[in-house]
């Protein structure tokens, strides 16, 4: 669907709106609306949860099953669960269509994680981006505390290599000539040091956790962005 004027009939229109606000979906443009959702008990954002989660990847294959044509979401979430956050990121990993996703607002935490799977990885011009290691929860029985540091271990691991499988082709480690183990060791520094790691757009662009800026030279608008077609280094 392009950005030329189309009149639809306003059955259809409700139809969209419909859709788009109430299961995060566009089935005609093929765009998903990834944030939390608005009904948290105590108004505050909820980030990735169960039912983020579950909609996603309902969506995801959903869209699958019709063609394999571009997938689009609209990516905006300070964060959230791990867990829930990596089954997202596994139906994007493992979708038959191409997927590009533009960020709004702030990608943090978990949402930095999700969007690695994606084809094609654009930002908002006045987004905030920040990766860090996540925080953990109190444990009062210490055979569950060692099983679960474990655990952590594991998965700071395997967000280090989500990482550095698609830095490693940024401007920045490139041009370093660093290959993915160098590239792992230099942002685990950059953790050590300040903790919370937060980055500008461009920034993000230049380290390889994100392609382009909506807006600049080869990321015009939301046309263009659908019409790039680039495979993943990892998958």
């Amino acid at each position: 669907m392009g950005s030329e004027n189309i009149i639809m009939p306003i059955d259809t229109v409700r139809s969209l709106m419909h859709d788009i606000h109430n299961f995060n979906i566009n089935i005609d443009s093929r765009e998903i609306y990834l944030h939390s959702f608005f009904d948290s008990e105590d108004n505050r954002e909820s980030g990735v949860d169960y039912r983020m989660s579950s909609i996603f990847i309902k969506n995801v294959n959903f869209l699958n099953s019709i063609n394999n044509d571009n997938i689009l979401v609209h990516l905006q979430t300070d964060g959230g669960d791990w867990y829930y956050g990596m089954g997202m990121y596994d139906s994007l990993l493992m979708s038959s269509s191409p997927t590009t996703v533009l960020v709004y607002s702030q990608s943090m935490s978990m949402g930095t994680i999700i969007m690695q799977s994606c084809d094609n990885r654009i930002l908002m011009p006045n987004i905030e981006y920040m990766i860090h290691y996540g925080y953990a929860g109190p444990w009062n029985v210490k055979p569950a505390l060692y099983s679960v540091i474990d655990s952590y271990k594991r998965n700071d691991e395997t967000m280090f290599n989500i990482y550095a499988s698609r830095c490693v082709n940024g401007k920045f480690f490139s041009k370093k000539k660093y290959d993915k183990k160098q590239t792992i060791s230099y942002i685990k520094e950059i953790l050590k040091e300040k903790g919370d790691w937060y980055m500008d757009p461009q920034e993000a662009v230049d380290y390889g956790f994100a392609d382009g800026i909506l807006g600049e030279k080869g990321f015009k608008d939301i046309d263009e962005i659908r019409e790039i077609k680039k495979q993943r280094p990892f998958k």
